[in-house]
């Protein structure tokens, strides 16, 4: 069985990184009445938090070249908070927040994921020239 393609693994990471701090600060109670620029800067947070763990991931232990991935990193890091944070604001606060949270990460950060690695296989198939 072969792995997903990396844009996948990426989004995985991201949301389960998200999903579990976001479910941790609904259990623990601090977003049960914040302002929407509140929560605005604690995505921009959560965003710095996932891409210097999967940057660390990529840059450090797969050895990938940082400008070859922040950008890709970047993109799924914004997508997958923004979805992830939406999703577990309208569910709420509950007992199973840590765990509902990881769910939902991982579900989202692999269809984002997965988008966004079909979005950028149609780029290339777009703009390759043919041989012949």
């Amino acid at each position: 069985m072969s792995s997903p393609p990396l844009c996948v693994q990426i989004g995985i990471l991201h949301g389960l990184i998200v999903g579990f701090l976001f479910g941790l600060w609904q259990f623990q109670g601090c977003c049960t009445a914040v302002s929407w620029s509140d929560l605005a800067w604690m995505m921009v947070l959560l965003v710095i938090i996932a891409m210097v763990l999967s940057l660390f991931v990529l840059c450090i232990l797969r050895r990938y070249l940082l400008a070859s991935v922040f950008g890709p990193v970047f993109v799924n890091a914004v997508l997958v908070t923004v979805a992830v944070v939406l999703v577990l604001r309208a569910i709420g606060p509950s007992p199973a927040s840590i765990l509902l949270g990881l769910i939902v990460g991982l579900v989202l950060g692999l269809l984002v994921g997965w988008l966004l690695c079909r979005l950028c296989d149609q780029r290339f198939d777009a703009i390759a020239v043919p041989r012949g």
